[in-house]
């Protein structure tokens, strides 16, 4: 029973941190309009997207890649995903 609790709590306060995240940040792969969402969860054959890159209100996305390659199949259960930002420039 202690154990059932005890998840349910942290999943709960993950998914606090991730609305708080997303209140206060833009979601890379949305900010980008003419990027589709990818799917990043299991390597093989992704079912769901898990890995959010979150970005100021000021930086710019210019891109999104996801890597699907051997080495990212062996090293994780899903795909990771690099945002390429533009940043604003300093005055």
């Amino acid at each position: 029973m202690a154990r059932s609790f005890r998840l349910r709590y942290i999943y709960h306060m993950f998914i606090m941190l991730f609305n708080t995240f997303c209140k206060r940040l833009h979601d890379a792969q949305i900010k980008l309009r003419i990027y589709r969402s990818r799917n990043t969860l299991f390597t093989r054959y992704p079912l769901d997207r898990i890995d959010h890159g979150f970005v100021d209100f000021g930086i710019k996305v210019a891109g999104i890649k996801v890597s699907n390659t051997d080495i990212t199949h062996v090293a994780s259960d899903h795909l990771s995903f690099i945002v390429d930002v533009l940043l604003p420039e300093k005055n």
